[in-house]
């Protein structure tokens, strides 16, 4: 029979290992997602950008530019790169871990709501989170004392049948 221990460390591993996945999971979902919005801006971008570069390749075209000229470095220079790589790219830098919005930001919504009259909420948690495994133990003590009271320790009691009683 394992111990209320024993339990409590196999049940906190696991829920430990589902929540680390789950979080992989949300992390892996925003990075598709970011990876499948960057791909389509490119791919548009690369269809509108096409007229201009069949243009800029005429050499009058070009000339009647003038100071315009990098318009048309850029185009080319965006027809050159590989769309998925930079999309790659560009979804990495924007994945944030906590989510769409940066952890910064969530970090300092926080602090602004404790400010505003949170600190209450967070003394009942904290209370909470002291209170509850302090009772658990209170009473699992108690529930041994009474089992120690009716089968006295290194006896031969049937459990059970005394608690009955």
């Amino acid at each position: 029979m394992s111990t209320p221990v024993q339990i409590f460390l196999f049940a906190s591993k696991n829920i430990t290992l589902v929540l680390i996945c789950f979080f992989a999971c949300l992390v892996t979902i925003n990075f598709l997602f970011a990876l499948q919005t960057e791909h389509a801006a490119d791919r548009q971008r690369l269809m509108d950008d096409q007229w201009l570069l069949q243009q800029c390749g005429q050499p009058d075209f070009y000339m009647r530019l003038k100071q315009h000229t990098d318009l048309c470095e850029s185009v080319e220079a965006n027809a050159r790169r590989n769309i998925l790589l930079h999309s790659i790219t560009s979804a990495l830098q924007k994945t944030q871990l906590c989510g769409f919005a940066s952890c910064e930001s969530i970090a300092v919504k926080m602090v602004d709501t404790l400010m505003k009259g949170g600190v209450f909420m967070l003394a009942c948690l904290i209370v909470l989170l002291v209170a509850v495994p302090c009772m658990i133990v209170i009473l699992y003590r108690n529930f041994v004392e009474k089992i120690a009271e009716v089968c006295p320790p290194f006896s031969n009691c049937n459990i059970t049948k005394t608690l009955d009683a």
